[in-house]
């Protein structure tokens, strides 16, 4: 992970929370994927609801959103994991699990991403334009728009590595 971090600690606040767990209806000491971790708003429900036994598996893109959630939620129920969607099932495979009982994906960007300038998801900001949910990646948005041809902008299938 980064050495990114501020003293600041994200908290996401999902909306439709109560609707979102009927659905998911989460049993006691079930193992749960949260793969869109973010501010950790649907990690914390999960936690209220899985029993003592139970593990939320948190996975994010975005290592300072790992980062800042650990700071958060302080609890040996979670297992924090760097990862994508592509590589959700071999993350959790490679964590010992060969099955779950559910996943949530709130799918989007966060405030906390939008507001951070050096992230370069605004182009209200004279920062380059960036875009990595995974900083991790070579290739930027910027790089992208402004350096690939448009054959090689409107191919699919493959991360940009």
């Amino acid at each position: 992970m980064t050495d990114t971090v501020t003293d600041t600690v994200t908290v996401h606040v999902p909306v439709l929370t109560q609707e979102l767990m009927a659905l998911l209806n989460p049993v006691i000491n079930g193992v749960y994927l949260d793969a869109t971790l973010g501010g950790g708003g649907h990690t914390r429900e999960l936690l209220k609801r899985v029993g003592p036994e139970g593990v939320v598996i948190a996975m994010d893109r975005d290592e300072e959103a790992l980062e800042r959630a650990a700071i958060g939620i302080n609890d040996p129920r979670v297992r924090y994991v760097h990862g994508s969607f592509s590589d959700m099932a071999d993350k959790v495979r490679a964590m010992g699990y060969h099955g779950i009982d559910g996943v949530i994906m709130d799918l989007g960007l966060s405030m906390t991403q939008m507001k951070d300038e050096s992230r370069g998801f605004s182009f209200n900001s004279k920062e380059p334009l960036d875009m990595r949910m995974d900083r991790s990646l070579s290739v930027s948005a910027g790089e992208i728009v402004n350096r690939w041809s448009e054959r090689n902008t409107v191919r699919r299938g493959r991360p940009c590595r």
